[in-house]
């Protein structure tokens, strides 16, 4: 996978990627432009970037996080976005390659709500590190062949 930087996305995206020193990579086989900024009940989202097969909505919180509470934030989120109809299923894993970049991380396999995303399949991935923040990212798509692991390297510290 080839990547962009130094793309400007607005003057506070980029603040805040400078003042927690996040990395950000887009995939550059993928046409994705900015999107309206979406928020909802539970989230506000920093950035979106979509193109007609995937969605990429970004969530960063500031510390202070107590480094023990990252997974309980995870949590909270993938419980606001994934369907929780009782033939769903969330198949959670680590992110191979992710310790040398963050104190803890996780990723997560889904099926949106409805109401949350029309798209048939769900990816959330989230970076915590200590004195710096979490870093959330839900990708969203239908074909899952659309999907690809460097998607992972996306935004990182």
């Amino acid at each position: 996978m080839s990547a962009q930087g130094g793309i400007m996305y607005s003057v506070s995206f980029d603040k805040m990627l400078t003042e927690l020193n996040l990395s950000v990579e887009v995939p550059v086989e993928r046409w994705l432009k900015l999107q309206a900024i979406l928020s909802d009940d539970y989230l506000q989202y920093q950035v979106v970037l979509a193109d007609q097969d995937i969605e990429l909505r970004v969530v960063v919180k500031k510390d202070p996080i107590p480094s023990i509470w990252p997974h309980l934030e995870y949590s909270r989120i993938l419980a606001h976005v994934a369907s929780n109809s009782l033939g769903g299923e969330y198949l959670f894993s680590t992110l191979e390659g992710a310790s040398e970049h963050s104190d803890w991380h996780m990723s997560a396999d889904f099926a949106p709500k409805i109401s949350f995303s029309e798209r048939a399949h769900g990816k959330m991935w989230s970076y915590f590190k200590d004195g710096r923040g979490l870093v959330t990212v839900i990708a969203l798509y239908d074909d899952p062949d659309t999907w690809r692991d460097s998607y992972y390297n996306f935004i990182h510290f």
